[in-house]
């Protein structure tokens, strides 16, 4: 998974992690700008890699915008469900200074989310 330690050998990126809900969700989704993308499940520690996706020009050029600009973050949040709660966690490494606004956590999101859906096609 990405951390603060493998920013400079990636150059930046996201990990986004989704755990819970009623479907029992235990995804990891890295990106980064030194490779493609992976997908795993965090129902094995350490997770198991299920597919690569490569990115698409668009979709390196958002991811390189946003690295560009924002600094180095992380962001937890969850349900307030009790039985099928779920937890999203954002781990972002980035070269800028920026603190992420509401737009730029739904750009990772979406970017996350386009990486898990090209996974399961």
């Amino acid at each position: 998974m990405l951390g603060e330690e493998g920013a400079e050998a990636t150059g930046g990126g996201i990990s986004w992690r989704r755990e819970g809900g009623i479907a029992g969700f235990c995804d990891v989704v890295t990106v980064s700008l030194s490779g493609p993308a992976t997908v795993a499940s965090c129902a094995s520690d350490p997770p198991e890699v299920r597919d690569e996706v490569e990115l698409s020009a668009e979709q390196t050029g958002r991811l390189q915008a946003l690295v560009d600009r924002l600094a180095s973050f992380d962001r937890e949040q969850s349900d307030p469900a009790t039985a099928d709660a779920m937890t999203i966690t954002i781990v972002f490494v980035g070269r800028g200074a920026a603190r992420p606004s509401n737009a730029d956590i739904t750009v990772i999101e979406a970017l996350a989310n386009e990486v898990l859906q090209a996974a399961q096609r």
